[in-house]
């Protein structure tokens, strides 16, 4: 198979594409073929380096923690998925990841792919929205009467954190309606839930002055994303 693989720990020029051996899928894993695979930040700084005392990997070897693709090969120990499958997930960054044609992965970090997203879609949100899910939800407990400050909400995370649709649209296991304040460099995205005091919205500085300076006072949880 193709891949796009890492020979060392560097810039860009360490990511080589080149044939590589088609991974083999343990009793616990599904085999997939990998429509999409999305860069996020974590990628490059384990290409840097950044990750080795937390993550301990092989050379040569594939990045890509997200994915989306077609199971190809079931595990004898996995359950709930059958090949044909159109899934997503995120996987380990100590293994071998979606930057190839093939992804050898535990079952236990897929899903069954929404019908309504595309792989290309369905590769850009695992991680990011589990990053947001677990941090206001598993991490920070937060609840309907809280607010939440969250930086960077143009992000990847932040725009899934900063997301505040009614009950019925909300995932279940989301926090339901907390107040959300918002700061973000792009100005079409800045958007900001309270009303007092009033701030005009558009850049970063003054809301973190107005952080600094007051909102310690009844934030509940903040969120750098």
């Amino acid at each position: 198979m193709k891949a796009v693989r890492m020979t060392d720990y560097g810039g860009p020029e360490v990511l080589v594409y080149e044939d590589a051996p088609e991974p083999v899928a343990g009793d616990d894993d599904l085999l997939v073929e990998v429509h999409a695979a999305s860069v996020n930040p974590v990628d490059w700084k384990i290409r840097q380096g950044g990750h080795r005392a937390s993550s301990s990997i092989t050379m040569p070897h594939i990045l890509g923690v997200d994915f989306s693709g077609v199971v190809r090969g079931v595990g004898d120990n996995v359950s709930g998925f059958s090949e044909g499958d159109e899934v997503f997930g995120v996987g380990a960054q100590s293994r071998d990841g979606g930057y190839a044609e093939m992804l050898a992965i535990g079952a236990d970090q897929v899903s069954l792919k929404p019908e309504s997203l595309s792989h290309v879609e369905s590769a850009a949100i695992a991680l990011t929205g589990l990053t947001a899910l677990y941090s206001l939800d598993d991490y920070a407990h937060v609840a309907k009467d809280d607010t939440v400050l969250i930086h960077a909400g143009a992000g990847g995370v932040g725009s899934f954190g900063s997301s505040t649709p009614g009950a019925s649209a909300r995932p279940s296991g989301l926090p339901r309606a907390p107040t959300i304040l918002i700061t973000s460099n792009r100005t079409a995205r800045t958007r900001w839930s309270i009303t007092t005091p009033t701030i005009s919205p558009g850049s970063y500085r003054p809301a973190m002055w107005f952080m600094t300076r007051s909102a310690v006072t009844f934030i509940s949880a903040v969120s750098t994303c």
